[in-house]
């Protein structure tokens, strides 16, 4: 019985077109022309530096190098790929053409052993050619093996090294090499390469398909060919824009485009129908987000680039930020990003897709961020569960008189969806929220803090001193800091529902009044008295704490200094004698 292997296993298209020489390599004419130029003249350094995003060639370009300082026939400083040393290096079997990946091979050990294999000649060629590859992962200690080298090179060495991550580097080692940062590429040059691609492969796919890959591959060639073979495993018929997006599992703009409007319009029932109708399309819902956030970053783009408003598509054209777009989606994209008052509403709800964007690392619920979002930025149409609820009994005992609210012009969807924005940005950054000064905004509302504020609690100060160890043994159970420093603490006065502290020390008046420790005490408050009341710290030079300093919550026998006793309290700790 004889046994048949058959190679089913086809070469990934990144690898199979690899560029071969210079003139191969899309981009980087800055490093290309003057690598060649450096070949010509014979004056090549022992060291050199390419820094940049990944799949962008800076290990291609490596390899080439390697090539063309041992070819036997350059021609005009690019390789001629055809003598033995050519053949060797594109087959990967050169002796004297050695790859380290840093990141396995990272430690000082490694880096000796390298400085070992550096002392003896190359074989074959004229240089003996060390390529390292993710250099930034190795090690202090490696680096530190590595600059003798770099500092005293041996004759007919060159060191290539490549990173992601040129700020990892120590500045002696990118000091003492020719430095090269690489690029990113547009958008036409990568559609370019996979049109010469797609006629290589003899694959018939349309130039709209081609253009959407290219701009969701973020300028990495390396990216946009695996997704141009995903695609192309779809077989020999014309592939279509529709089929594309349904195979790389990516939202159209199209898709985008109608989120945004539903936002806009404030139909969250409708936009988190949309939602759950992607996510069982088959597509990502964390990519669906990166895409409208890319998509809102057009229309921040457009606002700041026309404040004025008069926009025209040639206008956008001229620059390269709008060049994945087609004519009708460059439209519609004007057109919402006139629902925009200024580029603050646009880059509000950028930063609130990128707060739910932590959450899809819990994938339980994947449409959950995108729904909490929705819900957030919609939540003036949202059905109110609790339309009439009786005041509180300290309201009722209360009266007040309301300012009659003046008359308004009725907001539109758009000046609504800001006034949601503007108010969480509000609510989550109380401290650098600008004062409104507007006389007809405080005269036609009255908030609820203010209302809050104006009426008396029937708490009366006595009660809080005489619940007042009782109140910090509570504290205690939520933090032993706070509980020490009201131990220190006088209650002083009620104003309001305010109950004013008196701290004897600037020290402790300012940590009790930190949000968190704040809250703390008003939740404790509240528990103890069953009701409502805020805080507020003053500082009392001559105030005396209220709790004496040998009462304590927590019995013991043992007389301890005061001292002693807090730290016992917020260390959880016990006397050892000798």
């Amino acid at each position: 019985m004889s046994l048949i292997f058959c190679n089913v296993v086809s070469e990934t298209i990144y690898r199979k077109y690899r560029p071969k020489d210079f003139q191969e390599v899309l981009g980087q004419k800055h490093v290309t022309q003057t690598l060649i130029n450096e070949l010509k003249n014979r004056r090549v350094s022992h060291a050199y530096l390419f820094s940049g995003p990944r799949g962008i060639g800076k290990t291609s370009i490596a390899r080439i190098l390697a090539k063309a300082v041992n070819c036997l026939r350059p021609k005009g400083g690019n390789p001629c790929n055809k003598c033995k040393i050519c053949k060797a290096v594109n087959e990967g079997n050169l002796l004297d053409l050695i790859e380290i990946d840093a990141a396995s091979t990272r430690g000082i050990d490694d880096i000796r052993e390298l400085r070992e294999k550096i002392k003896f000649p190359p074989s074959l060629s004229q240089y003996k050619v060390f390529i390292i590859d993710e250099v930034h992962m190795l090690t202090k200690e490696a680096f530190n093996a590595l600059l003798k080298s770099l500092e005293e090179p041996p004759p007919r060495v060159i060191f290539i090294m490549c990173t992601t991550e040129i700020h990892r580097l120590p500045a002696t080692i990118i000091s003492r090499c020719q430095r090269f940062d690489f690029k990113k590429f547009t958008i036409e040059e990568l559609t370019k390469r996979l049109k010469k691609i797609t006629k290589l492969e003899k694959a018939r796919i349309s130039d709209k398909a081609l253009k959407f890959i290219s701009a969701h591959a973020d300028g990495c060639a390396r990216d946009a060919e695996s997704l141009l073979q995903k695609v192309i495993s779809l077989g020999d018929k014309n592939i279509s824009l529709r089929e594309t997006k349904e195979i790389l599992g990516i939202a159209g703009t199209e898709n985008i485009a109608n989120f945004v409007d539903l936002v806009l319009s404030q139909k969250a029932i409708e936009a988190i129908q949309l939602v759950n109708r992607t996510l069982f399309s088959g597509f990502d819902l964390e990519v669906f987000s990166r895409q409208l956030q890319e998509y809102l970053r057009k229309i921040l783009l457009i606002k700041l680039y026309f404040p004025q408003g008069s926009i025209k598509n040639s206008s956008l054209r001229k620059t390269s930020d709008f060049a994945e777009f087609s004519d009708e989606d460059l439209k519609k994209l004007i057109k919402q990003s006139q629902n925009f008052s200024s580029a603050k509403g646009a880059a509000n709800f950028i930063q609130k897709i990128s707060e739910s964007q932590n959450d899809f690392k819990n994938p339980e619920i994947p449409q959950l961020p995108l729904e909490m979002l929705v819900v957030s930025l919609c939540k003036k149409t949202l059905p109110q569960t609790q339309k009439s609820v009786s005041p509180p009994v300290a309201i009722q005992k209360h009266t007040f008189v309301q300012p009659k609210p003046k008359i308004t012009k009725k907001k539109s969807v758009e000046e609504e969806f800001s006034e949601i924005l503007d108010q969480e940005e509000s609510e989550e950054n109380p401290k650098t929220t600008k004062k409104v000064d507007s006389v007809s905004k405080s005269e036609a509302t009255v908030s609820k803090k203010e209302i809050t504020n104006k009426v008396k609690t029937t708490i009366k100060i006595k009660d809080i001193r005489d619940h007042w160890p009782e109140i910090i043994d509570k504290t205690r159970t939520y933090n032993h800091s706070v509980a020490i420093f009201l131990k220190i603490c006088n209650p002083l006065e009620i104003k309001g529902n305010k109950v004013i502290l008196g701290c004897k020390y600037e020290f402790h008046k300012e940590k009790l009044r930190e949000t968190k420790n704040r809250e703390i005490i008003q939740k404790v408050l509240d528990e103890i008295l069953s009701e409502k009341l805020s805080v507020d710290l003053k500082l009392d030079t001559d105030s005396k704490p209220l709790l004496k300093e040998n009462q304590s919550s927590q019995k013991n026998s043992k007389k301890l200094d005061g001292l002693t006793k807090d730290a016992l309290e917020i260390f959880g700790g016990k006397v050892v004698q000798n």
